[in-house]
């Protein structure tokens, strides 16, 4: 299991970013394997072997860093929740009108797919601690840009939680 969980993990870095939840989860279950384990452990083979043409296409773009991030609550075993966050250089447009376009969706330079070691109170605490978590990943990627001559404005991280956003963004008022 060691193997296929390394192996494939090399793959799901590199090109095909839709692995890496379920490797997350074998990988975390691999010390007390059982039955189930092998039978999630030969799905993602069948997966991988169904979908053998994954692609990473970049586009050309200003550079500036932008993350999606996203957390699943109670998703995991031990009461645990999933942080995910999506990191992908695009251009510097104000997409914060909703009459805007959407950016162009890059290919990944970074996914981060963790289990959350915390017991989250609910799904509002689950996304301002994958928030957090990608946060503190977008300051490595923000200085090696700079480093390399890419000058970054404030980094736009993107969420899918009304509350979290409010609590971030410190526009949230208590009842």
């Amino acid at each position: 299991m060691q193997e296929i969980v390394g192996v494939s993990l090399h793959c799901a870095r590199a090109i095909d970013c839709t692995m890496l939840p379920a490797l997350g989860s074998l990988a975390a279950a691999q010390s007390k394997a059982t039955e189930t384990t092998a039978k999630a452990c030969t799905k993602l083979l069948n997966y991988a072997a169904t979908h053998p043409n994954a692609v990473v296409r970049y586009h050309k773009s200003e550079m500036i860093l932008r993350i999606h991030s996203d957390a699943s609550y109670l998703s995991k075993t031990e009461a645990r929740s999933r942080a995910g966050g999506f990191f992908y250089l695009g251009d510097n447009k104000d997409d914060s009108s909703p009459d805007a376009p959407p950016p162009t969706l890059n290919g990944a330079i970074h996914i981060n797919s963790s289990i959350m070691n915390n017991v989250m109170a609910s799904a509002t605490e689950a996304e301002v601690g994958a928030l957090f978590h990608n946060a503190q990943d977008g300051c490595t990627f923000r200085q090696c840009l700079l480093f390399l001559g890419h000058p970054q404005p404030a980094t736009p991280i993107q969420t899918d939680n009304a509350c979290a956003e409010g609590i971030i963004n410190d526009t949230a008022k208590q009842n």
